[in-house]
């Protein structure tokens, strides 16, 4: 999310947090932390994913 809207990823965040899955008979969080990165932070955890998926699937995937 664009950093100047603080109020956008604010609600963003409360409402992935509220996300819930079933396991078994129970209804559990989907989401055990909702993490608001910087801009700098966000393009090194793409960067680390990215670079994590060819690793896996390689180039083309």
């Amino acid at each position: 999310m664009v950093e100047s809207a603080p109020g956008v990823v604010a609600e963003l965040a409360r409402q992935v947090g509220l996300i819930t899955t079933a396991v078994g008979d129970r209804q559990v969080p989907a989401v055990a932390l909702v993490e608001r990165l910087i801009a700098e932070g966000g393009r090194a955890v793409l960067a680390e994913n990215c670079a994590a998926d060819v690793a896996e699937y390689g180039e083309d995937a």
